[in-house]
């Protein structure tokens, strides 16, 4: 029996924990306790490393719900000190980050030819990296459950479908019911559609891609435990 919830994402999963989505979540499918492994600014190789290494070292049956984020984010080891969590992990996306903690190898130009390059790569058979991608959330689901845990994936705001994968990768992801409709389902926009309220501070962004209010989170929960509950997951 699920003892613990563990959320997990961007900081579209961090605002659900500061507003206490996860702790209401775990109310409304009787799990006792509820945490939260959700960092801002995070890329997907993240919220996979981390849930692995949760799954492997937690004996408290798990159920892990994860939020995908920009599938064109990405990580390298470059931070010092290590973090005591995330260690020389630095996660990056199209700009150059605010901090500059990085090792004395790496420079502040390595790190925007880093990601002038990474731009240019990603432009170049990302059909192939999505489909590499659907087999680690496969890979992860499978050893979730292999370590005596369960998942939940679903998809933040990207319309994946229409900008990465082909058919056939997302007919992979369809072989996993913990995979929310292969990652064509986008949360944060059907909550806003559903009457969930945007912060202010973001309006200066697309709607489809605001953070939710902190605390306005029961959108995203009735459908969570609908969906989870229907599956069976538990």
């Amino acid at each position: 029996m699920i003892k613990r919830l563990v959320v997990n994402g961007c900081s579209y999963m961090d605002a659900y924990a500061v507003g206490k989505g996860h702790v209401d979540l775990a109310a409304r499918l009787n799990i006792p306790t509820a945490e939260s492994l959700a960092k801002s600014g995070s890329a997907n190789s993240r919220s996979i490393r981390t849930c692995l290494r949760d799954c492997y070292n937690t004996s408290m049956p798990t159920l892990y719900i994860i939020g995908v984020t920009f599938f064109s984010r990405t990580e390298i080891t470059v931070v010092t000190p290590p973090d005591p969590v995330e260690g020389t992990w630095k996660s990056l996306q199209n700009q150059l980050p605010s901090e500059y903690n990085y090792n004395s190898t790496w420079s502040e130009q390595d790190m925007k030819t880093y990601i002038d390059l990474k731009s240019k790569y990603m432009s170049i058979g990302f059909e192939d990296q999505f489909e590499f991608f659907a087999y680690q959330l496969l890979s992860l689901v499978d050893t979730v459950q292999g370590q005596g845990h369960q998942i939940l994936i679903f998809n933040q705001v990207e319309q994946l479908h229409l900008e990465y994968g082909s058919s056939n990768t997302f007919d992979i992801l369809a072989k996993r019911i913990n995979i929310v409709d292969q990652l064509k389902w986008a949360a944060v926009p059907w909550q806003f559609e559903n009457g969930t309220t945007p912060m202010d501070r973001n309006s200066h962004m697309p709607l489809n891609i605001r953070h939710p209010n902190y605390g306005d989170h029961h959108n995203l929960n009735r459908f969570l435990v609908d969906y989870i509950k229907d599956h069976k997951l538990l």
